[in-house]
């Protein structure tokens, strides 16, 4: 058995972990005649010290024959058995109706049949499988060619019957002594847990897609812990592959009442008794079993239905009896020295009872390493306890035993009590049977409360209270007065994890300082304690990081990552500390916004992306998840107390989310109460809707303004100042992008001057500003603003194009060129870098490189539309003594913008006349903007021309519309202030 440690790993990290139909063979002898095995004696072979056996098939296996009428053949000679079993061979046998169409489920391969007989005698079962493997593509080679069978060499028995590789009308016999490995691979030890188990293992060779490998084998011998009743649990499906036919024959004398579960629909089942015989046989039949496929998270009560159960034990009191023997064969002993010295020197140390039974409880769980020896008895007889303080080592029942000796010294009864740490509470779905349990666990009683503790969890903290197993759903109290299953702790109501963030802002300019407390309780706490115990606390540091790196990209650690275990709880907490690198963002510089993240809960109710599931989906720890964030001010930020709710999910997940606020300090709390066990496949859709709904709402943003309180009160007759000196005309404004850039730059300059700004968006709005100041025409200011930007941001492209422009707007061409490249060195498609180029290219007089730069800008679809680079396109062309009207055939008209700047472009390469586009220009929706644009780029028409009076006529009608904005203003200024 498992501790309950190991389970929660695999539970967290493999929900779907299922066995697959065990199926198995032996190998190879070339022979084109078809194969028999002889009645002769079977063969004993020896290797690596264990032993198998090559025979024939026992008398009493009926062959299967799925596709024709399958009955029992009246020569088959009869059985030579004790005296208590009769031959019963003769027996009548159930055939599938009709021939079986292959399955539909595609895979690499499928089996033709897998046949299961078992026959019971005294206290012994023999189980017979014969196999019929399909290689249906080259995929299926591997999977197909490997055989391999396990048995328990302490009780069972192993004998091979037949391997045979069937190609066509060739039947090649493939079982071969010297080919057959015996393996004691020991697939448990990593969990520590050593079974003894042994694998026969053969790799066939010359194996080809169409073939089919048939395979027979018996394995006889019942585990003598069960005291002679069957039990049993076969998966009617396989992993591997889909399944034409499937079929389990199970063989009981009449007298012994053999109980079987099924729950999938379609398998047929059929009991015939022949009572001179003293027989019973039971058919079990499935056809075109699709191949098992599990799904991410898929619930152990996802394959409980296909799996055929079979049990000798009436009902659980039967079950809790047969237990609470094996429990009072070891530990009822007259005497234990060694137990009682370590009472001994428990009360010795701890006068106070609590103190004794919680150390008792330690002891067990950390001194006593967990290591399982599940050898034939061994599987579920705990060691006596004397024997498990002498070994110092034990598995989860060799501990409860341990535990039970140490609390009765204390005078705390203790009941063993058996649990699925794989099923838990589907194993009130299954019969009554040890196999339904995994793990076994103590039920003490102390002080008139009931606790349900577990030996194996060495990573527990706190007092007992807090030890509790919960989620287990239903155990099995082994006690003669146990009658049926007993329900253990819910996990519904349990805080699982529980993260607690405060941000500090001291000043906006600083980085803020990210305090985080990550709690873990339980289940959780114990996997991260071992994590750290064997792997060291730097190793998972990362991780814990993580959810901060992906929301804040730069965080910076302050120190090492911090663990402390509560003393007066099950828990562990990691505490990190950080700074947060541009942690405000300034979009359109109207107030600072942060991004808050309840990532905790979010890991633990995000589904798999899947819109829709075969299968259920299980939560791996139900209960509640609680991300707090705080975020402290060193000043007042806002104005008046505020609070806001959101209430969300279905019946599975809910997720909360509380926003309280005061004018320093803002509290957001998210959690998510995961209060199913599983969401079913019909609530999928409506789950995942509810959820996909919810889950945003845990990304929340704060806000915060610009200015402090206090700036504010001042700021307001600073506006309506502005807004008088613009209606009266003080303020020289045109066009409406001009009135709202006086109104801006009063506004930034107010946040620039606040001292809110970290460096990058103190840099951000000095370049808004300073755009603003060029669209005014204020552009010495502006140029400032970009130099004090650049200063604090060297590479920022917006401040490096802006600069850029600036520059060429004043006819600084060199520094222009300077900044428009390094941005094409950074980023080498900018278009508004490769525009600016061009031009500085132009007004230099370097037609080839602005003509280059022009047709880099055409690749681009978008630049084509909006019409302008074709016009500098045709400029640029017809002033390097090309033949621009060529153009018209490279880049077609119908490509072109269908309105403005449309007729200007017709009028620039000479389609129509300047009348018609300054008409055009006069008519949009902006005319002002629009008579600049067409009067500048005339006038490079005619001064492409060589008609200097005309060009500069149409400069200076550019200039006189008075949009400063606008870069045609500025190239207009440049052409006639040229010398």
């Amino acid at each position: 058995m498992k501790s309950a440690f190991q389970i929660c790993v695999l539970l967290l990290f493999s929900l779907a972990a299922v066995s697959a139909t065990g199926e198995q063979s032996a190998a190879p002898k070339i022979v084109k005649a078809p194969v028999k095995v002889s009645a002769a004696k079977p063969v004993t072979v020896t290797k690596n010290g264990f032993s198998f056996a090559i025979g024939p098939e026992p008398v009493w296996v009926v062959p299967f024959v799925p596709n024709s009428p399958n009955t029992s053949s009246a020569t088959t000679p009869p059985a030579t058995t004790p005296s208590t079993a009769l031959p019963i061979a003769s027996l009548p046998h159930l055939a599938f109706p009709g021939a079986v169409a292959a399955p539909t489920d595609v895979s690499a391969m499928h089996y033709r049949q897998i046949d299961e007989q078992l026959r019971l005698e005294g206290k012994s079962v023999a189980a017979y499988r014969h196999t019929v493997r399909v290689v249906d593509t080259a995929a299926g080679l591997p999977i197909a060619s490997q055989i391999e069978a396990e048995f328990d060499p302490s009780y069972q028995t192993l004998t091979m019957h037949s391997l045979e590789l069937v190609r066509g009308t060739m039947r090649i016999n493939k079982l071969d002594a010297k080919k057959v490995q015996l393996l004691q691979r020991e697939r448990q030890l990593e969990q520590r847990m050593y079974d003894g188990r042994v694998t026969m293992s053969v790799v066939l060779d010359d194996v080809r897609v169409g073939d089919e490998i048939h395979y027979a084998y018996t394995v006889t011998g019942l585990n003598p812990v069960f005291e002679g009743k069957f039990v049993e649990i076969i998966w009617m499906m396989a992993q591997r592959g889909a399944v034409e036919n499937y079929q389990v024959r199970l063989l009981a004398p009449n007298e012994r009442k053999i109980f079987h579960k099924i729950g999938v629909s379609d398998v047929k089942i059929s009991s015939t008794d022949a009572a001179t015989k003293g027989w019973r046989e039971t058919l079990f039949t499935r056809q075109n079993v699709p191949q098992l496929r599990p799904e991410p998270g898929s619930p152990a009560s996802t394959y409980v239905p296909d799996m055929l159960q079979l049990s000798e034990y009436a009902d659980w009191a039967e079950v809790a009896a047969w237990g609470a023997r094996l429990f009072e064969k070891n530990t009822q002993v007259a005497h234990s020295p060694r137990v009682e010295q370590k009472f001994a020197e428990i009360r010795a140390a701890l006068p106070n009872r609590n103190d004794q039974i919680q150390e008792a409880l330690r002891f067990v769980q950390q001194d006593v390493r967990y290591f399982g020896t599940e050898i034939g008895t061994s599987t579920h007889q705990p060691a006596a306890p004397d024997k498990v303080m002498e070994q110092r080592f034990g598995d989860c029942k060799d501990k409860v035993a341990l535990l039970g000796a140490l609390f009765a010294q204390l005078g705390v009864p203790v009941r063993p009590t058996l649990v699925s740490l794989r099923s838990r509470a589907t194993v009130a779905q299954m019969l009554p049977s040890p196999l339904a349990f995994d793990h076994v666990i103590a039920r003490a009683e102390l002080d008139g409360q009931t606790l349900w503790l577990d030996g194996t969890r060495a990573h527990q903290s706190g007092p007992l209270q807090k030890r509790q197993s919960i989620g287990l759903g239903f155990g099995l109290e082994l006690h003669n007065d146990t009658r049926t299953l007993s329900a253990l702790p819910s996990p519904f109501e349990v805080e699982r994890m529980r993260v607690d963030d405060l941000i500090r802002v001291t000043q906006f300019a600083d980085d803020p300082i990210l305090e985080s407390v990550i709690t873990y309780r339980g289940d959780l706490a114990e996997i991260f304690r071992d994590v750290v115990a064997t792997q060291g606390l730097a190793t998972i540091a990362p991780s814990l990081a993580q959810p901060y790196v992906k929301a804040y990209p730069k965080l910076r650690s302050l120190a090492p990552v911090q663990m402390e275990n509560a003393t007066d709880d099950d828990a562990v907490k990691f505490i990190q500390r950080f700074a947060i690198p541009e942690f405000w963002r300034f979009p359109d510089q109207r107030v600072l916004v942060a991004d808050i993240v309840h990532w905790g809960p979010v890991d633990w109710v995000l589904p798999p992306k899947s819109e829709s599931r075969r299968t259920a989906l299980a939560f791996a720890f139900p209960g509640w998840f609680r991300h707090s964030v705080r975020v402290e001010f060193s000043e007042d930020v806002y104005g008046k107390p505020s609070s806001t709710r959101s209430d969300e999910g279905d019946a599975h997940v809910s997720l909360r989310t509380r926003i309280e606020g005061e004018p320093r300090v803002v509290d957001f709390l998210a959690e998510a109460h995961i209060n199913a066990e599983t969401v079913e496949p019909g609530k999928w859709t409506s789950y995942s809707a509810a959820l996909n709904k919810a889950l945003p709402k845990l990304g929340l943003t704060l806000s915060a303004p610009s200015l402090p309180p206090a700036r504010f009160e001042s700021f307001a007759p600073e506006l309506i100042a502005l807004e008088a000196k613009l209606r009266s005309g003080k303020i020289s404004n045109v066009t409406a992008n001009q009135t709202n850039a006086h109104r801006q730059i009063l506004v930034l300059t107010a946040q620039l001057d606040a001292g809110r700004l970290p460096p990058p968006l103190r840099a951000q709005t000095l370049v808004a500003r300073g755009i603003k100041y060029d669209h005014v025409g204020r552009l010495s200011d502006a140029r400032a603003d970009f130099d004090a930007a650049l200063a604090l941001v060297p590479d920022s492209i917006t401040a490096l194009n802006a600069a850029a422009e600036n520059a060429l707007s004043t006819n600084e061409l060199p520094r222009a060129r300077t900044f428009s490249s390094r941005v094409l060195e950074l980023h080498p498609s900018d278009p508004e870098a490769l525009d600016i180029r061009a031009r500085v290219q132009y007004f230099a007089g370097d037609m080839a490189a602005a003509t280059a730069d022009r047709k880099l800008m055409l690749d681009d679809r978008a630049a084509m539309r909006r019409g302008f680079p074709l016009i500098w396109l045709w400029l640029s062309t017809k002033q390097s003594g090309q033949d621009a009207g060529r153009l018209v055939d490279n880049y077609p008209r119908e490509t072109w913008p269908t309105e403005w700047p449309r007729q200007l472009m017709d009028a620039v390469i000479g389609a129509q006349s300047d009348d018609l586009a300054l008409d055009a220009a006069k008519k949009s929706k902006t005319p002002l903007e629009s008579l600049c644009e067409a009067h500048f780029y005339l006038g490079e028409k005619y001064f492409a021309e060589g008609d200097m009076n005309k060009a500069r006529e149409h400069w200076r009608k550019a200039l006189n519309q008075g949009v400063t904005e606008y870069i045609e203003h500025a190239a207009a200024s440049l052409r006639l202030n040229a010398k």
